[in-house]
């Protein structure tokens, strides 16, 4: 399982249990109304803090995969780009051969 999935995964998880986690605190803690909003905030501070942490964490790296595969094409685009006209002047060469070839067998 690559890397962007689990963490992916592992976050709906997060906030699936902190909500979970929140409608089963209402239902079975016997407390003012008050307390609950109270105890209902800091769950949504956490599980906000804890999506801002994985969100920077995917962000950091996609930015590295992007790095990676930039730094790739560039390679391989330089590579072709550097082969380019050796492989022109050989096509070249070889349109003319064959020009010539057929040239001849038409006298």
């Amino acid at each position: 399982m690559n890397t962007v999935k689990f963490w992916s995964i592992f976050t709906v998880g997060v906030v699936a249990g902190a909500a979970v986690g929140a409608v089963v605190a209402l239902i079975y803690a016997p407390q003012s109304g008050k307390e609950t909003r109270r105890q209902l905030k800091e769950k949504y501070d956490e599980t906000a803090e804890e999506l801002r942490e994985r969100a920077g964490d995917w962000a950091e790296t996609a930015s590295d995969y992007a790095g990676k595969f930039y730094k790739k094409g560039r390679e391989v685009a330089e590579s072709y780009a550097s082969d380019l006209p050796a492989g022109l002047g050989k096509a070249a060469r070889s349109a003319v051969k064959r020009a010539q070839d057929l040239g001849s067998h038409a006298l």
